[in-house]
């Protein structure tokens, strides 16, 4: 408030925005930040319940207008979109066989366009990783690419803001591929793709620090749960395990661990592939949230 000491009525006063932003602007902003948290983590949520987003509709009209995700995390709104859309692809399934009426056929040609605009927008994302690359003379990320990059705070922030995106897409693609195709890492789509989602990680993990990663719970579990051999698997555990006392305190990165363990360990023991995070979960009795 702009006071005065001559005798100014209320009236007279009038509201500081010194700091740039309205009253409003500022409700409006909170507003928008509190409704793509709820939309985000009603997306994510799904992994775990195996239900479909309860504001699926909802979260395609807002988060491709008025909300921008990257106030809550860097990634972009066309991921958050197809992880609804698995989710909601999962839920159908389920159904379907509850009433023994799913036709492969019909997954099969749901959950294509998804996998497509899955394919499309990481291939866009690499595109535009090459340019930002060739704008700083040199062809990959590497050692020279990453200092390049570190030294400059605004390539720093959209490459890492790409990076995010590209983790949470690949490991998109895993969850995908185990509705499509089925719950077995020896399958090549879903082999595949658990590599791309490493592939990613690697690749942010040479931007920026491993705190990080905190906010990577969801593609780390959804991916390292399907991960095969024991190279990859002890990738995913040391990840975890890299975050520190403090982040296993106060997150679920403990749980997202024994997760990841239970799927590996019962996959050996049992000589059965279809063990991934949702079936880990339902043997540990939890419902976990992976954020």
């Amino acid at each position: 408030m702009n006071f005065t000491d001559n005798g100014s009525s209320p009236e007279d006063f009038t509201p500081d925005t010194s700091s740039g932003l309205e009253p409003h602007r500022l409700e409006d902003n909170a507003e928008h930040f509190l409704v793509g948290a709820v939309l985000w983590f009603d997306m994510l949520s799904c992994a775990s319940t195996s239900d479909a987003p309860r504001l699926h509709l909802e979260a395609a009209r807002l988060l491709q207008g008025q909300i921008d995700l990257a106030n809550i995390i860097p990634c972009q709104p066309w991921v958050a979109l197809a992880i609804g859309d698995i989710a909601a692809l999962r839920a159908w399934k389920a159904d379907a066989i509850s009433t023994s009426s799913l036709s492969f056929w019909k997954l099969f040609e749901q959950g294509d366009p998804i996998r497509k605009r899955l394919e499309d927008g990481i291939a866009g994302l690499r595109a535009e990783v090459d340019e930002s690359f060739a704008a700083l003379g040199v062809s990959h990320l590497g050692t020279t690419g990453a200092y390049l990059v570190l030294a400059n705070p605004g390539v720093q922030q959209e490459a890492i803001k790409r990076a995010i995106t590209l983790v949470f897409a690949n490991a998109a693609q895993v969850y995908l591929n185990t509705i499509i195709s089925g719950a077995d890492p020896k399958l090549d789509d879903v082999r595949n793709s658990v590599v791309d989602t490493m592939d990613a990680l690697q690749e942010l993990q040479l931007i920026c620090d491993a705190q990080a990663l905190r906010n990577l719970i969801w593609p780390i579990c959804i991916a390292g749960s399907m991960a095969e051999d024991a190279p990859a698997q002890s990738y995913f555990q040391s990840l975890i395990q890299d975050l520190g006392e403090e982040a296993h305190a106060f997150g679920n990165t403990t749980t997202t661990l024994q997760i990841m363990q239970r799927c590996w360990v019962s996959r050996k023991d049992n000589g059965s592939g279809s063990w991934h995070w949702a079936t880990a979960m339902e043997s540990m009795g939890q419902r976990v949230l992976l954020v």
